[in-house]
């Protein structure tokens, strides 16, 4: 006859409780993450089995953490149909917290009821967009008619877990704005794969900013340092003068996977980023008191 580990409240054997409590803190936690490799299946794995397995992604890691630690944890989103990962996410979670946009009662399926559910009025972007200054500069930069429509077109994020699948009302969104006199749209693409397609299309109507020269643009602008600075002035105001941010530059180009300035859990490679950006590193403190 099989023996059966019994699980304690928190849904772990007496086995596994003492694996994680082996791990005693947040960072040792953090330390294991770090080692276990990253995957991109299309999986939802509870913590008990990225405690066996030893690998997740993103989300699987998050609630593994908060489920080791045993603290509260909440989970966001603004897309009800990514089954896969709200089948785990939402159980797991203390609270869900969705806009208002979403009737309650696609979310049952998920065991989301209140008082877990927690909505807010409105969607997401009035939120984080409330403070926007639009910059005209840029309309003129991408040539704009201010006399046709603009619509501001994000494709599909087909690297995501929720949507590897093709989408085909895009291509047809496109061709109907790419070809509408009376209409200009700005394309703002998520990966190279679809600015390439974007591109190929020629439609009359549809614009894809030049990103390199949008930055090149912005590095060339001392406002934007500007800004930065007194960001950082901000954040260093609250700080000991051994934690505050002495100097900064700006970068051409993010730090990415394919250049090896981050690691496949998009942590940063430190001794990869001191050694491709070396003479960057040295001109900050050139001329410069040591702080």
């Amino acid at each position: 006859m099989a023996k059966i580990a019994r699980t304690s409240d928190s849904g772990f054997t007496p086995l596994e409780l003492r694996k994680i409590r082996a791990l005693k803190t947040p960072y040792g936690i953090q330390r294991f993450l770090n080692e276990t490799p990253y995957h991109l299946a299309r999986s939802a794995w509870s913590p008990r089995r990225v405690l066996h397995g030893r690998t997740s992604h993103c989300l699987e890691g998050a609630i593994f953490a908060a489920a080791a630690l045993r603290v509260p944890s909440s989970t966001m989103f603004d897309y009800e149909w990514a089954t896969l990962q709200h089948q785990l996410g939402c159980r797991a979670a203390t609270r869900v917290v969705v806009p208002e946009a979403i009737p309650p009662e696609r979310l049952e399926r998920y065991g989301v009821h209140p008082p877990k559910l927690r909505r807010y009025p409105g969607l997401k972007e009035e939120y984080y967009l409330s403070d926007f200054q639009p910059d005209r500069s840029v309309a003129t930069a991408l040539g704009i008619d201010e006399g046709r429509v603009l619509v501001i077109v994000r494709t599909p994020p087909d690297v995501s877990l929720y949507h590897r699948a093709s989408n085909p009302l895009f291509p047809r969104v496109l061709d109907h704005l790419g070809r509408h006199p009376d209409v200009q749209a700005v394309v703002i693409p998520r990966t190279e794969e679809q600015r390439d397609y974007v591109q190929s299309l020629e439609l009359p109507s549809l614009i894809v900013p030049d990103r390199d020269a949008a930055a090149k643009q912005s590095l060339d602008e001392a406002g934007l340092k500007a800004q930065i600075q007194k960001a950082v002035d901000s954040v260093n105001s609250n700080l000991g003068s051994w934690e505050t941010i002495k100097y900064f530059t700006l970068l051409p180009e993010d730090f990415t996977e394919q250049t090896g300035e981050l690691s496949l859990k998009l942590d940063v490679k430190r001794k990869v980023v001191a050694l491709h950006y070396q003479d960057q590193i040295e001109s900050m403190y050139l001329g410069k008191a040591k702080p």
